[in-house]
C-alpha cells in the first residue's frame, strides 16, 4: 500500500528549494559563507558603537551577566527579517 502526503508549501520554501537546485553545492556554500561574513562584520560593528549594551539596558544584573556575550540587537534584527513567530511572541518585533 502507497502512502500519499499532501503538504502545502510556502511560496518562500519553495522559492529557496528553487535557488538552492539551481546551483551547485560549492555555489550554495560560496553564497552561505558571503552572508556570514556580512553577519559577522555587522555584529563586530555592533559591539565596537556599544549597540549591544544599549540593548541591555534596563535588564536585570543576572541577566546581564548572563547574557552579556550575546549581540541581543542581532537576534532581534535577524529575527524581525525573517518575520520569525517567536520574535512576535517574546514581544521584540519591531
Amino acid at each position: 500500500m502507497a502512502l500519499c502526503l499532501q503538504v502545502e508549501l510556502s511560496e518562500d520554501r519553495v522559492d529557496a528549494w528553487r535557488w538552492q537546485a539551481e546551483r551547485t553545492a560549492m555555489q550554495v556554500n560560496a553564497e552561505r559563507e558571503a552572508i556570514v561574513e556580512k553577519l559577522e562584520e555587522a555584529g563586530a560593528a555592533m559591539w565596537r558603537h556599544n549597540v549591544c549594551d544599549s540593548w541591555l539596558e534596563g535588564a536585570h544584573e543576572s541577566i546581564r551577566d548572563a547574557v552579556k556575550t550575546v549581540n541581543g540587537q542581532m537576534m532581534t534584527n535577524l529575527g524581525n527579517a525573517v518575520q520569525h513567530g517567536d520574535c512576535v511572541l517574546c514581544g521584540i518585533a519591531a
